[in-house]
């Protein structure tokens, strides 16, 4: 069963503010070794909280539980990836969990949410839903909302990158192509997108 197809997709900040209060939401971003579906994961990262964490502007967003895995990867770099998220090949053999274990963890931090990433439609998803697959597990989540489609159904602005976003709110936290820091950028953006 294809993940992406099981879930409704958020598209609209109505459709989202219907339901921020009484869910929790997580925000998740994988860093891969390339683009194509079947690229491998070498790096997991969300983080998870409530919709009331999120309504609050005074939350600094620093309690909320986080998932941050490294990802054991002894392939082929593909160096044009590594080079922009300066994951270490070798350190990941030595020191990255199993992707099924990885995977596992994440099908229970997950459950019963509402997943939001960045581009998340279009990358994190496909990738996730292949590895998913291979290794017969399935995400149970109530939906997922993208901050790039939200961007560009709230704002116009020249480019809708995350970095760029995170710039063009001043937002406090920016992304660093990492799992972990993506995510808490991406949690600051939704906010913002949400009060626009």
């Amino acid at each position: 069963m294809n993940t992406i197809l099981a879930m409704e997709l958020l598209n609209a900040r109505q459709d989202i503010a219907d339901l921020i209060e009484d869910k929790d939401f997580v925000f998740l971003d994988l860093e891969t070794n390339g683009l194509s579906v079947s690229t491998e994961i070498l790096e997991v990262g969300a983080i998870r909280c409530s919709g009331k964490t999120i309504l609050d502007p005074e939350d600094a967003l620093d309690s909320v539980e986080e998932f941050h895995h490294l990802v054991y990867f002894d392939g082929e770099p593909n160096w044009d990836a590594l080079n922009v998220n300066k994951l270490d090949p070798e350190y990941l053999r030595c020191h990255g969990s199993q992707l099924e274990d990885v995977l596992r963890e994440l099908v229970d931090f997950t459950r019963d949410t509402l997943v939001v990433g960045h581009n998340i439609i279009s990358f994190d998803l496909p990738i996730l839903d292949h590895h998913l697959q291979k290794h017969r597990l399935n995400l149970h989540y109530r939906g997922v909302a993208d901050t790039k489609r939200l961007a560009k159904n709230s704002i116009h602005v020249p480019s809708y990158r995350l970095a760029d976003l995170s710039s063009h709110f001043n937002l406090p936290v920016l992304p660093t192509h990492r799992a972990i820091d993506d995510v808490r950028a991406t949690a600051h953006l939704f906010r913002q997108l949400m009060m626009i």
